[in-house]
Formats: structure tokens, C-alpha cells, sequence
């Protein structure tokens, strides 16, 4: 392996770590904006409107992950423009500031690979490294990079390698700023039964696996139409921004990291809590099928962690078993990459659960079906090839 490929990829690991700052630190400040300018949420249309212009209007480039995985018996030759890639950030932006439900790992990973192209990069060879290293970026293990290559593209081992490197430098990065985690665990004392941790278990399993499918039903359903009927995806994004301007619900505008540290404080659980909940998966699914840049991790982990939280109160076990199973059930189930999720799961509570967790995962993803958000492919069998595109 050359010094040069291992600079390329120290450097897209640093990039894509810089770009994971600067992202989050914009968050924070849009959420301190929408607490003094609450009638920002209003804007959304405008947002909707720009997301759409950049989608539709202009030449080809990536808008989500799924659309880095390509077959190799594609007879369409797609126009990637080098130009238009980053606005994928700038859309996120207005995403977030207008108090969009979505989130930011769809940002890291399209940024990074939109820089792999802008920098006239051998597309075949580091598109999937550079996609690998935001998705670690983003949830904060640099191992995943290697699962999320293996789970997603037919690669070699210098590409692991080379996504590794990069994977750790762009954590280094994240790391020496401090950034606050999205989940953080202190006690993992379990006093409860075996047979309610099953029980738990499997509820869980039954529940994301059926959320799962259905979010993945209306997302390709909804994202099929909103390209055709403008006007009515238009009306619908007004009746959002309206519904989010109504003081109970401002707290699910953006990524609502909230919820949370509310549902773990919270000693009693209501009807409301669970319907805030699916309120939320609601609003992601409408978002992002909309076309509204950002991606749904954050959102959705946020979500299943909450869910997780409150079944736990049912079942007697522990809260941070069932936010660490919670909060991966359900992006595993729309994203089909059990062994990431699984993974990061299991960093985030306790390997001795590892054949509970394996089995719970197992159980849901077969109940959310095979469609996945991540890729088209479903043998994950596809190698880019650099004659698919057309550069301008």
C-alpha cells in the first residue's frame, strides 16, 4: 500500500470529521434560533421549495446513500455533476434551520463522496472508502467502517485498510473537540429476569420490525410521488410547518435529541409519550420521502431509544438495555445492515448480550422485509465502475 493512499485517506477522514463539526455546531445554533424565532418553522416551504429545484432542476449527482450504490447492468448512463454535489449540505442546512425532521448522517456521507468528486478521485476505487468513513464519522466507531464495506459493497482489503485509516482520523478529529454523544450509558447494572429480557426482546423485535416495514412502504411510495405532484407535496409541507408551529409539538422539530433524556427522567409513561414517539417516525418518513435533505439516522434513533426506554418500564429491564436495543432495532429494519446496528448496539451496552441482541435483530429485520434505503443492489454484489458517469 502506498503513502499517497494512505494521505488520501487520512485526509477524506479528517475532511469528513471537519464537515461532522461544522454540521453539528450549525445544529446547535439553529436550535438556539428556533427557541428565540419559534415562527421559523413557518419557512419550511421555502426550504421545500429550494430541496426541490436542486433535486429536480439541475444535473445529476448523489442525493442519498442509496444512490452511491450502483448496479453493474445498468444500461443508464447518469450525469454526475462535480459542481451540484455539495449542495447537499447547503439543503441540510435549510433542512435544520426551518426545523425539518431529519437528520445528518445522509450529509456526512453525501459531503464526503461529494468531495471524492470534486477532487477528481477515482471514483470505483474511493467512493465506497469515502462513504464508509462518514458513516463511522457519524456513528462515532471507527469499526464500522469495515462492517458498513462489507455490508454494502464488494470491496478489497486495501479499502478496508484505507477506510479504517481514514475512519480513525476523522474520529481523532471529532474526539479532540469533545462532541457530545448521541446516546451515553453510566450504569449497566441488570437485576431483571431472564424470561423478561426474552419477553422484552422480542416485543421489540415484533414492534421495529413492523414500524420498519411500514416506514419503508410510505418512504418509497411517498418519494415516488412527490417527483409528480409538486403542488401536493407543497400543500402538505405547509400543513407540517403549521402542525410544528403549535407549541406541544415544537419538540419534535430537527433531530429532537430531547426526547431522550425526557422518557429517561420520566418515572411514568402515558399514551401521549408513546404517540409523541410515533408522531416522530411519522414526521421523518414525510420529510425526507419529501425530498427535504439529512437523512433519517438521528431521528430514528432517537425514536426507537425512546421506545426502547418505555417498553423497558413494562418489562422491568433496565433503561440502558432498552435504549441501546432501542435505538438501532429500527434503522437496521430500513437499512437491512444488521451487523452494523448490531455492532453499535452492542459498543453502546454489553457483549454478553451479543446472541440476544443477534436474535432480536434477526427477528426484526426479517419482519421489516428486504427493501433497504442504503442500497438498490440487493446482493450488495456491485463494484463502480468509472465508465457509469459522465463528468461536466
Amino acid at each position: 500500500m502506498s503513502i499517497k493512499l494512505i494521505i488520501q485517506s487520512l485526509f477524506i477522514g479528517l475532511l469528513s470529521g471537519a464537515i461532522y463539526l461544522g454540521f453539528s455546531n450549525s445544529l446547535e445554533y439553529f436550535d438556539y434560533l428556533r427557541q428565540k424565532l419559534d415562527w421559523l418553522v413557518l419557512l419550511l416551504p421555502i426550504a421545500f421549495i429550494c430541496s426541490f429545484y436542486i433535486r429536480y432542476k439541475t444535473l445529476y449527482f448523489p442525493q442519498k446513500i442509496s444512490d452511491l450504490e450502483e448496479s453493474q447492468t445498468t444500461d443508464v448512463i447518469s450525469i454526475w455533476n462535480r459542481k451540484m454535489s455539495l449542495f447537499h449540505y447547503f439543503g441540510a442546512h435549510l433542512s435544520h434551520l426551518f426545523g425539518a425532521s431529519v437528520g445528518r448522517e445522509g450529509v456526512i456521507v453525501m459531503v464526503t463522496s461529494g468531495f471524492v468528486t470534486f477532487m477528481n478521485m477515482n471514483l470505483q476505487f474511493w467512493i465506497p472508502v469515502s462513504a464508509a468513513i462518514g458513516f463511522a464519522v457519524v456513528t462515532g466507531s471507527k469499526w464500522i467502517s469495515l462492517i458498513f464495506l462489507i455490508e454494502m459493497y464488494r470491496t478489497t482489503m486495501q479499502q478496508k485498510i484505507l477506510a479504517f485509516i481514514g475512519a480513525w482520523a476523522g474520529l481523532l478529529l471529532v474526539e479532540t473537540f469533545k462532541l457530545e454523544a448521541l446516546f451515553r450509558i453510566s450504569d449497566f447494572k441488570d437485576s431483571s429476569l431472564f424470561f423478561d429480557r426474552i419477553m422484552f426482546c422480542l416485543s421489540m423485535a415484533v414492534f421495529c420490525g413492523l414500524i420498519s416495514y411500514g416506514y419503508k412502504k410510505i418512504y418509497f411510495y411517498l418519494s415516488s410521488q412527490s417527483k409528480k405532484h409538486f403542488w401536493f407535496s407543497f400543500a402538505v409541507v405547509c400543513f407540517l410547518s403549521i402542525f410544528l408551529y403549535l407549541k406541544p409539538f415544537q419538540s419534535l422539530q430537527s433531530l429532537s435529541l430531547g426526547m431522550v433524556q425526557y422518557y429517561v427522567h420520566t418515572s411514568q409513561y402515558t399514551f401521549t409519550d408513546l404517540s409523541f414517539i410515533v408522531l416522530k417516525i411519522i414526521l421523518t418518513v414525510l420529510f425526507v420521502s419529501l425530498g427535504f435533505y439529512g437523512g433519517e439516522y438521528v431521528p430514528l434513533a432517537v425514536s426507537g431509544a425512546s421506545l426502547g426506554i418505555l417498553m423497558a418500564s413494562i418489562f422491568n429491564v433496565p433503561i440502558w438495555f432498552g435504549m441501546s436495543l432501542g435505538a438501532f432495532l429500527i434503522l437496521s429494519g430500513v437499512t437491512q445492515l444488521k451487523w452494523s446496528f448490531l455492532l453499535l448496539a452492542l459498543i453502546l451496552s454489553d457483549w454478553n448480550y451479543i446472541i440476544l441482541f443477534y436474535l432480536t435483530f434477526s427477528i426484526s429485520n426479517r419482519i421489516a422485509g428486504e427493501e433497504s434505503l442504503y442500497y438498490k443492489n440487493k446482493d450488495k454484489t456491485s463494484i463502480f465502475k468509472t465508465n457509469m458517469f459522465v463528468f461536466r
